[in-house]
């Protein structure tokens, strides 16, 4: 990577390891970019293929506001090649490039943004050297001086952008304009993780459940809570997304064992009747192009922390392994940080503190609340049924109550309700046929209200 304001100017080179881990975080990580804009540019990148990504990039994320998922580059990839800014001659290495970008593991962030920013510093001094004595040796502008002041400060003023974004509300009216644009036009990629069914992937803000987002299933003892998030998540690995299961509750092998109902299509009650067939079935699933990985692990309820959760995955990443998901199963069993007295400020951290991780590491969560007594014996739960600490409510993206009354459970129907939303209006119903014993916490949707 290299770039010069003039001729003359001496260039700054990273070697060929660092340069594709600065594309693949330009390519994947929506913090990364946010943290570097203004920083990096196509030009100094040598190779034709990193020079071709990283403008597609910059382009993704000028309409949209974040780096693009694995599946949105897949559709990024085909558009480029048939508009000719990727040549016939390229593709093959094009795609080699993009898969090695997609699973490249990156040997320290922090350290790759300090390089790209000294290097943007380098390249401004040097420049601001030239301007500001083109300013002041060669005018007679009155001003020259604080004008070559100015140049120079600016120049050692260049830095990685800050944590904290800065969004100016009038200035970005056109970047809203054209995402709204796309979207009226039906070409907006899907940003969200797919629940499994079309019907409540509609009714989500981000067609699926939110990247950077917590989103959580309500309802009482034995409401199928577990079966419907490892129906999703099962769901979201098949639509070809990378997805953690993580157990609190349930064993390793009956979460496995619900998960091998849905995958292959033989019920938990032939399990031990049709092993073989089980066996076909999901082996059928993962040999299909496309799947996603599919990890499971169980942790102690009771202690296992957001921390534990950041190191879990912090551990995968030195694998090559990126989630776009993750399912707790479930966040109500997990234990603080930091521990306090107070029950209600417990449970408040866990939430934010697991939210943060979403937000850090550009991946849904997915987990569910218990509710009260009183949301137990309801028709229809309410937010204020939450069990222990309303703080869940708030801290959460969407909620979405599972209602099933003694009746609806003996026909094995059920409805879900969206009880809270943050980004999107809350009461929609939709009416739903389940079959749990093939793992489908969904299995039709009649209706929606």
């Amino acid at each position: 990577m290299s770039g010069t304001a003039a001729a003359t100017v001496p260039t700054y080179e990273f070697d060929a390891a660092t340069t594709t881990e600065i594309v693949s975080c330009l390519m994947f990580d929506s913090d990364f970019v946010r943290r570097t804009e203004g920083l990096v540019l196509p030009e100094y990148f040598e190779n034709d293929i990193e020079r071709i990504f990283v403008s597609l990039a910059m382009k993704h994320n000028e309409v949209y506001n974040e780096a693009a998922s694995a599946t949105v580059w897949k559709e990024i990839f085909k558009e480029a090649c048939t508009k000719g800014q990727i040549r016939s001659d390229q593709t093959r290495d094009a795609l080699s490039k993009l898969l090695e970008c997609s699973k490249l593991v990156v040997r320290s962030r922090p350290w790759l943004m300090d390089a790209i920013a000294s290097f943007a510093k380098h390249q401004a001094v040097i420049n601001g050297l030239i301007t500001s004595s083109v300013a002041v040796f060669k005018t007679a502008d009155p001003e020259r001086f604080v004008k070559a002041q100015k140049i120079m400060s600016d120049a050692f003023g260049v830095a990685l952008a800050t944590q904290d974004e800065d969004y100016d509300y009038f200035e970005r009216i056109d970047e809203r304009t054209t995402e709204r644009k796309a979207i009226m036009a039906g070409g907006r990629p899907k940003s969200g993780i797919t629940t499994g069914i079309e019907e409540l992937d509609s009714l989500l803000y981000h067609q699926g459940w939110g990247r950077k987002e917590l989103s959580a299933f309500i309802g009482g003892a034995k409401a199928s809570k577990s079966f419907h998030i490892y129906f999703c998540c099962g769901r979201a690995c098949q639509a070809g997304h990378n997805v953690l299961i993580v157990s609190l509750e349930n064993s390793v092998k009956i979460v496995a064992s619900r998960l091998d109902a849905l995958m292959s299509g033989v019920g938990l009650s032939d399990e031990f009747k049709s092993p073989y067939a089980m066996e076909a079935g999901v082996k059928a699933q993962w040999h299909k192009p496309g799947m996603g990985i599919l990890k499971i692990r169980r942790a102690p309820a009771g202690t296992f922390k957001p921390s534990d959760l950041r190191r879990m995955l912090d551990e995968y990443k030195t694998k090559g392994i990126k989630f776009d998901m993750i399912g707790i199963d479930y966040t109500d069993l997990m234990a603080p940080n930091n521990f306090t007295q107070s029950a209600t400020d417990n449970s408040k951290s866990v939430l934010v503190d697991t939210r943060q991780i979403a937000d850090d590491d550009d991946l849904a969560i997915l987990t569910a609340f218990q509710t009260n007594r009183t949301g137990h014996a309801s028709a229809v739960i309410k937010a204020e049924q939450v069990a222990e600490d309303f703080n869940k409510i708030r801290v959460a993206d969407i909620v979405i109550g599972i209602n099933r009354t003694d009746d609806e459970k003996s026909e094995a129907k059920a409805r879900l309700t969206f009880v809270a939303a943050r980004n999107q209006p809350d009461g929609y119903t939709l009416w739903v046929k389940q079959n749990l014993n093939l793992g489908l916490a969904i299995s039709e949707v009649e209706k929606v209200e």
